[in-house]
């Protein structure tokens, strides 16, 4: 019975990232398409600078 609880609790863990992970590189795409927080914003604004 507890084998079968860890994996099941293996397999939600799993899950779990594989979400994460997903929910990481649609905020990184929203950010490249124009949709910035301060962070990267700030960013573009040094390389624009540089450019100079």
């Amino acid at each position: 019975m507890s084998s079968t609880l860890m994996s099941l609790r293996l397999v939600a863990l799993g899950a779990l990232e594989d979400f994460v992970d997903e929910v990481e590189r649609d905020s990184r795409a929203q950010q490249w398409c124009g949709v910035t927080d301060e962070s990267s914003a700030g960013i573009a604004q040094r390389e624009i600078g540089d450019d100079e």
